[in-house]
Order: structure tokens, then sequence, then C-alpha cells
């Protein structure tokens, strides 16, 4: 809900380009964190920068 809500600044801004290689970063982030997570806080990091993406 919060990257509905304030996903527009960052387009308007930056452009829709940038936005999206930046949001497909974070994902790469989270997947390949959550994948080599060796202990529960680890995983839940990888989880929220997967969840700022949204």
């Amino acid at each position: 809900m919060l990257g509905a809500l304030f996903g527009g600044w960052p387009t308007e801004r930056f452009g829709w380009k940038k936005t999206l290689f930046w949001i497909g970063l974070l994902y790469l982030v989270s997947a390949v964190g959550s994948a080599l997570a060796n202990e529960v806080y680890t995983f839940t990091a990888a989880r929220f920068i997967g969840g700022i993406g949204i």
C-alpha cells in the first residue's frame, strides 16, 4: 500500500526507467538475500528490502 501511495514521486522526479531499475535492483538483492539467508534475521531483512520495492 505504501508503494502505491509514494511510487509516483520518484517516477516524477527521476523518470520511470531509473525508478524501475532501482526497484528491480531491490528485488534482486531481496531474492539473493532470501536464498542465502542462514538465520531468521537475515531472511527477515531480505524480505523487508523486497517489500520496499513494491
